[in-house]
């Protein structure tokens, strides 16, 4: 959900051109749909889903004319050949979550798996949990020796995964902060004073923690910047949301006044 995009992943097949675009929808109320989503779904060549009937009327609000087809359980075996060959040939594919958002199961794993194919060091975790009811559960996972431009280092996992990517300098970390569509919040561990007020004032996020992750007080205002989110909640910020602001102006003589142009010539 995302790039000036949002959407929770995308992966590019290994032969092709082609795009696999994931896209979380919203279950209930449409106007949670994301303009990225809107605009990845009407510019694929093809939009999968698992209940068309769902995601067609989603997809009648927002105008999308894209073709779609069914893919469940039951046909992914028929399926999956074709779709990864239309990948391969240079077709964009947009598959729908119609179970709501965030998409939290498949992308995370499969964001993992790819920095793992392109040589990241799994320091801990790194695959999916046993003993739970449902395979959806994935472990803890730290990541070293990540590349900048790795999808797990720029996407939302929506996970518990940790991708540590190696910096020469202060100016580069702040710089590959800044580099993603993302904004919600960061964190700085530093005992440097100069370095810390040189993060808070630099790093576009909404909230920025040093050395005291994820701490909150409901007397300031929490957001996101860019795909991060709009507007504010808590604190005076998140008051003045609800409210709407009139200008008024009273003179109390009815007659031109002499900075009127042209009355005061």
């Amino acid at each position: 959900m995302s790039s000036d995009e949002e959407i929770a992943t995308r992966a590019e097949t290994g032969g092709g051109t082609g795009t696999l675009y994931l896209v979380s929808t919203p279950i209930g109320n449409l106007g949670d749909m994301t303009f990225r989503a809107v605009e990845v779904l009407s510019s694929a060549a093809l939009i999968i889903a698992e209940d068309t009937r769902h995601s067609r009327r989603l997809l009648d609000h927002f105008e999308i004319e894209t073709p779609v087809r069914s893919y469940h359980e039951h046909n992914e075996a028929r399926e999956t050949p074709r779709l990864i060959a239309r990948l391969e040939a240079g077709d964009s594919i947009a598959l729908i979550s119609d179970a709501g958002t965030p998409l939290i199961s498949d992308p995370g794993s499969r964001l993992v798996q790819a920095v793992i194919e392109r040589g990241a060091r799994v320091v801990s975790g790194g695959a999916r949990e046993n003993g739970f009811p449902t395979p959806l559960y994935w472990q803890a996972t730290i990541l070293d020796g990540v590349s900048a431009d790795a999808e797990v280092a720029r996407e939302e996992t929506f996970g518990p995964v940790a991708p540590i990517v190696p910096v020469a300098s202060l100016d580069e970390a702040i710089a590959l902060a800044n580099g993603t569509r993302f904004g919600l919040g960061a964190n700085v561990y530093t005992r440097d004073l100069e370095t810390a007020v040189r993060c808070l004032r630099e790093i576009r996020a909404g909230t920025v923690w040093i050395n005291d992750p994820l701490t909150d007080n409901d007397a300031g205002p929490f957001g996101g910047f860019k795909q991060s989110g709009f507007g504010r909640e808590l604190g005076q910020e998140g008051l003045e949301a609800f409210q709407e602001t009139k200008h008024v102006h009273i003179e109390t003589e009815i007659a031109p006044k002499e900075w009127w142009y042209p009355y005061g010539e």
